[in-house]
């Protein structure tokens, strides 16, 4: 450049690219925060997981409270929080970001118990529950790492099995501390459902046998039974067979009587009797074992519960094979080969 000539250049602005804004005389490297594809939608999965199984803790601690139908919320509640944590573990890449989700999962669920005063037994009960389902967390996460592609029925066996043990377990143990003789563990309302079902099904085989209505009705069915066994009293006049029938129907009130030592009455409903009676029959075992019968019946309505968890793991299977799918499908999640030829999902 000549002498005294000015550079034309040196006043310029700097240009800057309209796609990258980045400068274009003199480029200068930007520090980017790069976060990964679905990062607010994980945070806020994680926060649902947490919400829910706030939720399922306080409806189940305001059903041992106040009874009601908090025990179908709470039961709702949680399969909601089974299937969420589900697809939590499918698309979190970190084990110690779950593990810590987890624990808080079971924190918010124990907070509505500290008020019974026992916090060693709430902490050893989370302590319980945080073991299953960090042990069906840790089977899902080995499926998922040396399956070569997503078996989704094989990662949520371990997943949700282990959650419905959790959730069982916390929930005999956690109403120990609330039991009283005057609460059954099961609220007549429902057990009037479970009577009615398996009523149903005796009836089928047994149809003369009236185990749906009230007491006088089943007292007649079994009447029925007895004299229908004697040929010889089709025979008799209709007074007599009245009075026969009559008489064996004070016999047999008296024997049910006699044998289940509760007051009832014959427009009394069959499965109000049969709810008082094992009631009284519950009163009595502890009046006679104390704390012995308080841990034998926490067994007995914990496998009585895992059983009927059986049947909510196969309905939860296929609500969630059906929510992987419509995700799927709607490019929410999607399959990405690793090059180990490992498949993983991940947010779109």
């Amino acid at each position: 450049m000549q002498p005294g000539l000015i550079n034309p250049n040196r006043n310029l602005p700097p240009r800057q690219d309209p796609a990258t804004n980045e400068n274009l005389i003199k480029p200068v490297s930007a520090e980017r925060v790069i976060r990964s594809p679905g990062f607010w939608s994980g945070l806020i999965v994680d926060l649902i997981v947490i919400l829910l199984a706030c939720g399922s803790g306080y409806l189940y601690y305001r059903y041992l409270t106040t009874g009601g139908n908090f025990l179908i919320y709470a039961i709702v509640a949680s399969s909601l929080l089974l299937v969420v944590s589900l697809f939590d573990t499918l698309l979190t890449k970190s084990f110690t970001r779950r593990i810590v989700i987890v624990i808080a999962e079971v924190a918010v669920m124990s907070l509505w118990f500290v008020t019974s005063g026992m916090m060693s037994f709430v902490l050893a009960v989370a302590g319980a529950t945080a073991f299953f389902m960090l042990w069906g967390e840790l089977q899902s996460r080995r499926e998922m790492e040396n399956g070569l592609e997503v078996q989704f029925f094989k990662i949520a066996r371990y997943q949700l099995n282990k959650g419905i043990t959790a959730l069982v377990l916390f929930g005999v143990l956690s109403y120990l501390p609330l039991y009283s003789q005057e609460k059954i563990f099961l609220p007549e309302n429902v057990f009037s459902s479970v009577y009615g079902w398996a009523a149903s099904v005796v009836s089928g085989m047994y149809p003369e046998l009236k185990l749906t209505g009230n007491f006088n009705n089943f007292i007649g069915s079994i009447t029925d039974l007895k004299v229908k066994a004697n040929y010889d009293f089709e025979g008799l006049p209709d007074d007599t067979q009245k009075l026969i029938l009559q008489e064996l129907n004070t016999q047999t009130i008296k024997a049910i009587k006699d044998r289940i030592n509760i007051d009832l009455s014959e427009d009394q409903p069959m499965h109000q009797i049969f709810y008082n009676y094992l009631k009284g029959v519950v009163k009595n075992w502890e009046g006679k074992f104390g704390e012995r019968f308080l841990a034998a019946w926490a067994v007995v309505v914990f496998f009585v519960m895992r059983s009927f968890g059986f049947i909510l793991y196969l309905i939860l299977s296929i609500i969630s094979f059906f929510i992987y799918q419509i995700l799927l499908a709607t490019n929410f999640i999607h399959i990405v080969g690793e090059s180990r030829v490992h498949e993983k999902l991940e947010y779109s």
